[in-house]
């Protein structure tokens, strides 16, 4: 092998550690271990002759941070569709973030261990168990921010619109021209009615005397088709996941798991934003069909997910360690808290709570810049706004476990602890 292809392979796969440490920080394997180990011994015989490749590829931090960052949002409605809304911090974090823990267990390889461990806390119920077929798709869906932000009349006018693009009319009952711009600007549609992700032209005058005009970008057929495929997505992962009778904790959880355990991070998508500065293709559509996605997707999946459920919800976002990144706040019991399914994703079928139901403590250990929080997509705003706060802890023993699954009679997460004992954890 030419060892200069190796040691660009090399660079490429260190990078991917250092970069994709929105999962990898601590959920690399043994294997991943050994193959750093050898790289390393087989760069060492070559140092000689690629000193100056080197020093020729070398990329500041700075320069990494500037580049995989997104616009910064406005108040202002749009008539393109945005992505996540972060901005580059103005400073660098004062201390350094901690890392994620490293004592989590690998993954367990022979199942026959674990359900014996798990006899004792039979019955308990998991998302395999869980199909009751009777859930049904509400595609009138609006953030919990975005909702208190924009006001009863913006939208309303999107569920109108969202109404007549399922019944393939061409117009809408529309309260205002901002409302308009709203309701077909590519924020809302991206977001709460993924299936006409860049299908509507908003570079259009589109609206007149209440009332808002549709100008569509594929043929009526094709978004009935996605609109359709989109309801059966979201029907079976309800179906799988959750039980008609689940309370608002039991449905969090178990969502948060099946996410964890059907979904993977999309690394791919993830080097096209580092090569090229923007990406090739991101959406919730694309993240409920392929099952991957970048942060955003997977936030904001289980936001919508947990809105079709009628738990209130709503996408947050900030700078982590000089990266944009996004996750999602959600109401439990009448409390808010934070959880970041994007960092439950891993290489084996585990579910780790170790970001789920957290406070903002959580967050700034992270190396959360507290200025660059942002909520409804607007830079700088805080959910302190709306007089909630993220100060919440009361599943903090719970974050510690490997997730099993539900006891209802005993109302307990059944898991496993780091020092690998079965342990049932009361959510009331």
């Amino acid at each position: 092998m030419d060892k200069k292809f190796f040691y660009k392979w090399f660079r490429a796969f260190i990078d991917k550690l250092k970069f994709g440490k929105h999962k990898l920080s601590w959920q690399f394997n043994m294997q991943t271990m050994i193959t750093i180990m050898l790289s390393v011994c087989l760069l060492g015989c070559s140092k000689s002759e690629i000193n100056s490749e080197v020093s020729t590829q070398t990329i500041s931090p700075s320069e990494i941070s500037q580049n995989i960052l997104t616009e910064q949002p406005t108040a202002i409605p749009t008539i393109e569709p945005t992505v996540a809304p972060t901005l580059s911090p103005t400073e660098a974090p004062t201390e350094a973030p901690t890392e994620a823990p490293t004592e989590i267990p690998e993954p367990t390889t022979d199942p026959d261990d674990w359900k014996a461990g798990l006899k004792a806390y039979e019955p308990y119920e998991t998302y395999e168990t869980n199909v009751d077929g009777h859930h049904t798709w509400n595609p009138h869906i609006l953030g919990y921010f975005h909702e208190q932000y924009h006001g009863e009349e913006i939208k309303q006018s999107f569920f109108n619109m969202v109404d007549a693009l399922i019944a393939g009319e061409d117009t809408f009952e529309c309260a205002s021209e901002e409302a308009y711009g709203w309701c077909v600007g590519g924020r809302f549609i991206t977001r709460f009615f993924p299936p006409a992700t860049d299908c509507i032209n908003s570079y259009v005058d589109g609206y007149e005397n209440g009332i808002g005009k549709i100008t569509l970008t594929v043929p009526k057929e094709v978004l009935a088709e996605r609109i359709s495929e989109f309801e059966k997505m979201v029907i079976e992962i309800l179906d799988d996941a959750v039980s008609d009778d689940y309370n608002e904790f039991e449905t969090a959880v178990s969502l948060f798991d099946y996410i964890s355990r059907n979904w993977v991070y999309d690394y791919e998508e993830y080097d096209t934003l580092m090569d090229i500065g923007d990406f090739e293709e991101d959406s919730m559509f694309r993240c409920f069909k392929e099952r991957k996605g970048i942060c955003w997707e997977i936030a904001d999946m289980y936001m919508y997910l947990l809105m079709q459920c009628g738990i209130e919800a709503d996408e947050v976002s900030g700078t982590i360690s000089g990266e944009g990144h996004e996750w999602t706040a959600l109401k439990i019991n009448d409390k808010w808290y934070m959880a970041d399914a994007t960092w439950s994703l891993t290489d084996w079928t585990s579910c780790y709570l170790n970001y789920f139901l957290f406070d903002e403590t959580v967050r700034l250990d992270d190396g959360f810049l507290p200025e660059s929080l942002s909520v409804n997509g607007t830079y700088g705003e805080s959910y302190t706004k709306y007089g909630i706060a993220m100060d919440n802890n009361d599943f903090e023993d719970m974050r510690q476990l490997e997730y099993f699954g539900i006891n209802r009679e005993m109302k307990s997460v059944i898991g496993r602890d780091w020092s690998l004992e079965f342990v049932a954890l009361s959510y009331e």
